[in-house]
């Protein structure tokens, strides 16, 4: 789904050049690449583990893609994912207000030459305006993964400002891709927005798992040091609200007594001190929160349910 959609993408950008550049004078000076031939640059402010990550990770896997794509992250921080491709760069920076990672992108897209930048959350955004603005034959492409959302726990101010950079940028941007329908429909509420060209890319589940045997399920929980006759259910994701950890622990506690369930969480955020601290006040021996896995796998492969 995520190949298929981000492909769409870049079809739907490619069609929209070809209609342009069949309208452009040509002089015998001028030389029209098509779009279709340009490298993509993915930008994420970091690779620590998250939504946006594993989907770029599960793209970076895909083979045979039809193009050169680059995938930077704008910044370095501890426990990163590992995208397996020859064209990572990871600047050195460790601030997210550092102007130099803007520098460093526009040096990236001046050696690739013409390019399309992909940009993820909300500091590539502004990363990738900026380049575009210095270099008006880059292509743009805002993937926008809920945070046109209001979050817990930010100030009531950023959710503002998000939404009015999205308006300033909307002329520059090339094309919106949207986690979901119904976010894709609340960027398109947005004056400007309205008129750009959107797609749909579900998120992925970033390991290929298959069915797992008898043996793989059991090896699995004794890993996990969960009861192997067990019904497991389980959550992969950020501890924010939400995501919905709390729903997931209160299904919990309907099957508290004489139920053998256990209750599986793997992820880290804001949340996670309250979510040990609601098992240890409430009892809920059977909820396990597992914290930050690298390796997912074997916890995918643990479960009846997820």
């Amino acid at each position: 789904v995520v190949i298929g959609g981000i492909v769409q993408g870049y079809e739907l950008l490619s069609k929209k050049q070809n209609a342009q550049t069949s309208a452009w004078p040509r002089s015998r000076n001028t030389i029209v690449s098509p779009l279709v031939m340009r490298p993509v640059v993915h930008v994420l402010d970091n690779f620590a583990a998250g939504g946006c990550q594993s989907c770029l990770r599960a793209f970076a896997a895909f083979p045979n893609k039809p193009r050169r794509h680059h995938y930077v992250a704008l910044r370095t921080q501890r426990d990163q994912i590992d995208l397996r491709s020859n064209e990572v760069h990871i600047f050195p920076e460790t601030s997210r207000y550092s102007l130099m990672s803007v520098y460093r992108l526009w040096r990236l897209t001046r050696d690739i030459g013409p390019a399309i930048l992909h940009c993820y959350l909300f500091k590539a955004q502004v990363c990738g305006l900026i380049v575009r603005w210095l270099r008006p034959s880059t292509r743009l492409i805002f993937h926008e993964s809920g945070r046109i959302w209001e979050r817990e726990h930010e100030p009531w101010w950023e959710p503002i400002i998000y939404r009015w950079f999205l308006r300033i940028a909307a002329r520059w941007v090339d094309l919106f891709i949207a986690n979901s329908q119904h976010t894709l429909q609340r960027l398109r509420a947005l004056p400007r927005i309205a008129s750009r060209p959107g797609v749909v890319v579900y998120n992925s589940i970033l390991e290929t798992v298959g069915a797992p045997s008898g043996e793989q399920k059991r090896e699995a929980r004794v890993a996990l040091s969960v009861p192997t006759d067990a019904f497991v259910f389980g959550f992969a994701g950020r501890l924010v609200e939400r995501k919905g950890w709390r729903d997931f622990v209160e299904c919990a506690k309907h099957f508290r007594d004489g139920h053998n369930v256990c209750w599986l969480l793997a992820g880290d955020g804001p949340g996670e001190d309250l979510l040990r601290t609601i098992c240890r006040e409430q009892g809920l021996d059977r909820v396990r929160p597992l914290g930050f896995r690298q390796e997912m796998a074997s916890f995918y492969r643990s479960l009846d349910a997820c």
